[in-house]
């Protein structure tokens, strides 16, 4: 997270607690609390939940350094393919792994790639 600190607010501390009046209701400190020890613990950046699948991958392949021309290729398929499915503008944070599970095997269904082993080949 850059090591700059980070705030979150609430007009609650827990979620029983009642909103003020005229106040826009949303998640209590706890609640915020408990869904940033979450992504924590997942190693998940919190401030870059906005992030799309299609830039998650994008920033994966990246790394991805002294391949062979075929990989290199594969992982040109895979950000083309992910560019033309509405999976690939997903905001990570709303991704589910069912979701990913889905998208996979609709690949593998469409005859798009061989799923196996938790890979796209």
């Amino acid at each position: 997270m850059n090591g700059k600190p980070k705030f979150v607010y609430s007009w609650r501390l827990e979620p029983t607690d009642k909103l003020p009046q005229g106040k826009k209701p949303g998640p209590s400190l706890r609640e915020l609390e408990k869904q940033i020890g979450y992504d924590l613990d997942a190693q998940m950046d919190p401030t870059k939940k906005s992030m799309t699948v299609l830039e998650l991958v994008g920033r994966y392949l990246a790394t991805r350094t002294g391949v062979k021309p075929s990989t290199r290729a594969n992982y040109q398929f895979v950000m083309n393919y992910l560019k033309q499915e509405d999976f690939g503008g997903k905001k990570i944070g709303d991704v589910k792994t069912s979701d990913a599970k889905l998208f996979l095997i609709k690949m593998q269904a469409e005859g798009r790639g061989n799923v196996s082993r938790g890979r796209i080949s």
